[in-house]
């Protein structure tokens, strides 16, 4: 690996860090936050979407239409297709991105793609990072749906149900090891999603 990395070295360096600069130019000092896609708070295959994304490795229609005989319009509202399309100016992302602004107070497009570094608690940045996560899967699933069986999901519905299944088995399995703090630490912060009632309850607030 040492010596790949050695005779590849000025191409690699001469290549931009992210696909996303061209679709969405940073603003100065941005750069991906590439240690968000190995949080332990989100499982594998979310992880591998939100890389696909920042690698420009998406299948768009306007990639798709050179080898297979689709359109290359957006099966959601018609328009050409292309990543930023898919995952920031499609009509039907409005109102998950109006659900992450509710819940998180602050969204925007560079801080959604490249999910950069957030002030605040470690904790706070750790659940900020898995719910753009969350949301970039119910992206890619409600579009996967929509071009498999010509179903029209809501991308917000899937990704308030991703939350909601997820905030319900990390409590059941903290509850089962006697570690409720650490759940609170991580999914109960200012109680925006969840509570954990005196008695060890899960309240569910979102």
């Amino acid at each position: 690996m040492l010596v790949l990395h050695t005779l590849h070295a000025l191409t690699l360096v001469s290549r931009p860090d992210t696909k996303c600069r061209d679709l969405l130019p940073p603003l100065e000092g941005e750069q991906p936050r590439w240690a968000s896609l190995y949080s332990t708070l989100v499982p594998r295959p979310v992880r591998d979407i939100s890389w696909r994304l920042l690698h420009g490795a998406v299948s768009t229609g306007t990639y798709l239409v050179w080898f297979t005989p689709v359109p290359d319009t957006c099966p959601f509202c018609g328009v050409r297709e292309t990543q930023a399309h898919i995952y920031l100016e499609c009509a039907r992302l409005q109102p998950l991105f109006q659900l992450l602004t509710y819940l998180l107070l602050c969204f925007s497009p560079h801080l959604f793609i490249y999910e950069l570094p957030i002030r605040g608690l470690t904790k706070l940045r750790d659940l900020l990072v898995n719910l753009f996560l969350l949301a970039k899967t119910a992206i890619y699933k409600t579009r996967e749906r929509r071009l498999a069986d010509g179903v029209s999901c809501d991308c917000g519905a899937v990704f308030r149900s991703s939350v909601l299944s997820r905030i319900r088995a990390e409590f059941l399995w903290v509850a089962s090891t006697d570690s409720l703090d650490a759940f609170e630490e991580r999914w109960a912060l200012s109680e925006v999603l969840c509570s954990v009632s005196p008695s060890g309850s899960l309240c569910l607030t979102f």
